[in-house]
């Protein structure tokens, strides 16, 4: 084996070691519902860190972050996750509509014009 191919393989676990921590401290920040909006990048890496026990680049990070798809967005200051909906969603309830009410007016203006 080639030092270049051990080498290689070695990068491919690590990447893929980093991108399941990612999705691992993701899912906890996700289904907590306490939990922030925006996750602040620097604590967010720093979990990570705890998670595979080395340093990770930023820049390494956010790649791994992005490759995750459960993230909506992250640059170098703020994170958010994939669950979280942005501000600017309007979250009011849309005003409901009774079909099967709608549908019975329906039928009976239909059956009273056939008479």
């Amino acid at each position: 084996m080639l030092i270049s191919e051990v080498i290689s393989s070695e990068r491919e676990d690590t990447a893929d070691e980093l991108l399941a921590a990612v999705k691992n401290v993701l899912s906890f920040h996700i289904a907590d519902p306490d939990d922030e909006v925006d996750i602040p990048t620097d604590q967010f890496q720093q979990d990570v860190e705890m998670e595979i026990n080395r340093p990770v680049n930023i820049d390494t990070l956010m790649k791994a972050v992005r490759d995750s798809e459960f993230a909506v967005s992250i640059n170098k200051s703020r994170l958010r996750a994939k669950g979280d909906l942005d501000q600017d969603v309007d979250t009011e309830a849309e005003p409901t509509v009774d079909v099967s009410k709608m549908a019975g007016n329906q039928a009976m203006k239909d059956i009273k014009a056939d008479l």
